[in-house]
């Protein structure tokens, strides 16, 4: 008889919190689950308990640490720093040596805590340190500080030290692990982000009956707003080809979260390029909701500055809505010119370009619809994990050779 496999998952969020780290850990856990897996995933706590989320599968064990504070007291905010510590801690030391296999999610997996005055340290990394966990670890990296934000590299670094094996979600992460930090690189494996697979079924739909002359002219950028997401572009190169195309609308969503600053300044970018009657700011949309806004849309824009491979490109895809995409991290993995667009990051103009292709030659862009959905055949969920659980194997045999 095989064995069961328990693989306790740390991520800093779960779905339905918005986020493409919270999606991916509850659509990989989903069907790891399916096919035999037994899984925990361990999230700091916070309001919605799993009891009181609708259509979380009930197979997935989740299990939130720590304290939730909002309070705005240094001192407050202290205390509950370290009682959620000692209590991630006391979970890593009672639970986690109970797995066979301890995957983490980096970066900010689970959560950091700053304990003294310019000492900040995981959970997982405090207890490796002192030697505590002996189980081995998978580190899947969503994305490498050391690729835009090198002030806090030092939140790679932690998870470096302390996993055995790293999946990254592009290949650019991977080959990112191997120069910047050194792991050896039979260590390292290349496993996508995944789309679901209810979405690729209502796309392969779609473009059986998709109409050349009723399409929309809704251009979508689907993305938190945050500087590195190159929200900003979007609205620029929209105001190349609005005369153009009278009837186009520009659709940003994600209002409302993320950097408050630089929502401003797309909000005065728009009045400064008199779009305000054009360009629609809508709120973060939960993913089961973004579903009937990628239909309604011609095109989904991805103007990322930094990127892995996103989940909203992915889904887009699905639903037979080809992307406009950034030529950075690994959407160029995904999209290429024979499914989507491509553009330079921070190049509008050529993002211009992308737009105007999109609504202007429409035989062209049928082609990249039929295109996008057979293309996102091999990105499904299910596939993702399978590719998962041979990596837990080769863990687990790596593991059982040591000792």
């Amino acid at each position: 008889m095989t064995k069961i496999i328990k693989v306790y998952h740390i991520s800093h969020g779960f779905y339905p919190s918005p986020g493409g780290v919270q999606n991916h850990v509850y659509n990989l856990t989903k069907e790891l689950t399916k096919i035999g897996v037994n899984i925990k995933v361990f999230i700091p706590r916070r309001e919605m308990s799993i009891s009181q989320t609708p259509g979380i599968e009930t197979n997935i064990q989740l299990v939130e640490v720590g304290i939730e504070t909002r309070t705005t007291s240094l001192i407050n905010k202290a205390l509950s720093n370290y009682v959620s510590l000692a209590d991630w801690l006391a979970r890593a030391i009672i639970d986690w040596r109970n797995a066979d296999i301890v995957h983490i999610h980096s970066p900010a997996s689970p959560k950091y805590f700053t304990v003294l005055p310019g000492m900040t340290v995981s959970p997982q990394w405090l207890v490796k340190k002192i030697n505590l966990l002996s189980r081995p670890i998978v580190a899947t990296f969503h994305g490498l500080y050391a690729d835009y934000n090198v002030k806090n590299i030092k939140f790679d670094k932690m998870s470096v030290e302390v996993a055995n094996f790293f999946i990254g979600v592009d290949r650019t992460i991977c080959r990112g692990l191997v120069k910047y930090y050194g792991v050896p690189p039979d260590k390292v494996f290349h496993i996508p982000n995944g789309v679901q697979r209810e979405l690729l079924e209502i796309g392969k739909k779609r473009i059986r009956r998709v109409d050349v002359d009723t399409l929309s002219e809704i251009i979508l950028v689907p993305r938190r707003i945050d500087r590195k997401n190159g929200n900003i572009f979007a609205v620029r190169a929209f105001a190349l080809i609005a005369k153009e195309f009278p009837n186009a609308r520009l659709v940003l969503t994600g209002f409302n979260s993320g950097d408050l600053e630089y929502q401003q300044e797309i909000i005065n970018e728009i009045k400064r390029l008199k779009l305000e009657s054009r360009v629609h700011l809508l709120p973060l949309i939960p993913t089961r909701k973004m579903i009937n806004l990628y239909l309604i849309s011609r095109v989904t824009v991805i103007p990322s500055i930094w990127e892995a491979t996103s989940l909203a490109a992915l889904e887009s895809m699905a639903l037979g809505v080809p992307v406009i995409a950034s030529t950075t991290g690994g959407l160029p993995e995904i999209v290429d010119e024979e499914v989507g667009y491509l553009h330079k990051p921070m190049d509008v103009e050529a993002l211009a370009k992308g737009m105007e292709r999109a609504l202007g030659d429409k035989n062209e862009y049928v082609k990249k619809v039929y295109r996008s959905v057979k293309r996102m055949e091999e990105y499904t969920w299910d596939k993702i994990a399978l590719r998962t659980m041979e990596v837990y194997k080769r863990v687990l045999e790596y593991h059982v050779s040591r000792f």
